[in-house]
């Protein structure tokens, strides 16, 4: 720390002294020019200076002359045809017998992913398994939907029917080799 310090302070030093200090050469030339008396003035003898040639302008737009250019016809640039968009296909599954009624589902494929699931066949045969049905039916497409396979989580209170949905579900991914 003590030896960057005084680095600092050398060099600041240093740099004063050399923007103060005068050339004998210098101040010799000023003592003369300044207790010489000037000489009279004479007419200068002009003699002729040689010139060099004009040096050439490279011509402008204005002064170019306009050349024809022949011009070539650009190179088709292969168009690439759009790649069609997947068609979207339907798969049904087999219908899955559970203890409250039958289950079954198509999904819809377009490439590789699953786009919809439709409840074909719902438990439906008494009001108490309508309920069940209307209440799981979404909540199963939409875990079938995110998980794009048949690896869904049992919907509580309806622990037949996800079963059941889980069963046509993987036949109908089966179907759509996937």
């Amino acid at each position: 720390m003590r030896r960057g310090v005084l680095v600092v302070i050398t060099t600041i030093v240093g740099v004063v002294l050399l923007l103060h200090y005068k050339t004998p050469a210098l101040d010799a030339q000023r003592q003369v020019a300044a207790t010489t008396p000037s000489p009279t003035v004479r007419p200068v003898e002009r003699r002729p200076v040689p010139t060099a040639p004009p040096p050439t302008r490279r011509p402008t737009l204005a002064t170019r002359p306009l050349a024809i250019v022949p011009t070539r016809r650009p190179t088709p640039v292969p168009t690439r045809k759009p790649t069609p968009a997947p068609v979207a296909r339907a798969y049904t599954g087999s219908t899955a017998q559970t203890r409250y009624g039958p289950v079954q589902v198509q999904i819809v494929v377009q490439g590789t992913r699953i786009t919809d699931v439709r409840n074909l066949q719902m438990p439906a045969d008494t009001q108490r398994s309508q309920e069940i049905s209307d209440y799981a039916g979404p909540q199963l497409r939409q875990e079938a939907l995110n998980a794009q396979s048949s690896n869904i989580d049992t919907v509580s209170g309806a622990s037949y029917t996800s079963e059941g949905y889980r069963e046509s579900l993987q036949a109908a991914i089966d179907a759509a080799h996937m």
